[in-house]
C-alpha cells in the first residue's frame, strides 16, 4: 500500500506541477487529530483503529476522485482520477478484510 500511495502522489505531484497547482505540504486538522489519536494507542488497540481509520480515509478518497472522474474539468485530473480508483478499492477491500485472530 506503501508503494502505491508514493507512485500515486508522484504522478499528482507530476500533473499538478504541469498544471501551474502547488499541492498541500500540511495536515489538515482533521488529519492531524487522526494522526494525534494514532500516535497515543499501541498494540491490538492501534492495529483496529489503524484499519478503522483506513476504511474511512480510503473511502473518502473513493468518493473523491470518483467525483473526479465523472464530473472534472481538467483532462489531467480526470484522467488520473480514473486510472486511480482501481487502486483505491483494492485498498479499501484489503482494509476491511476481517483480521486474523490467534
Amino acid at each position: 500500500m506503501i508503494d502505491d500511495h508514493t507512485k500515486v502522489g508522484d504522478r499528482l505531484q507530476t500533473i499538478a506541477s504541469r498544471e501551474g497547482f502547488t499541492l498541500p505540504k500540511e495536515l489538515t486538522p482533521e488529519q492531524q487529530a487522526a494522526h494525534d489519536r494514532l500516535s497515543a494507542l499501541s498494540g491490538a488497540e492501534f492495529d483496529k483503529a489503524y484499519r478503522e481509520q483506513l476504511k474511512q480515509d480510503h473511502q473518502e478518497a473513493i468518493s473523491v476522485f470518483q467525483n473526479e472522474a465523472q464530473n472534472g474539468t481538467d483532462p489531467q485530473f480526470q484522467s488520473f482520477a480514473q486510472s486511480t480508483l482501481p487502486s483505491l478499492r483494492h485498498h479499501q477491500q484489503m482494509a476491511s478484510r476481517p483480521t486474523k485472530t490467534m
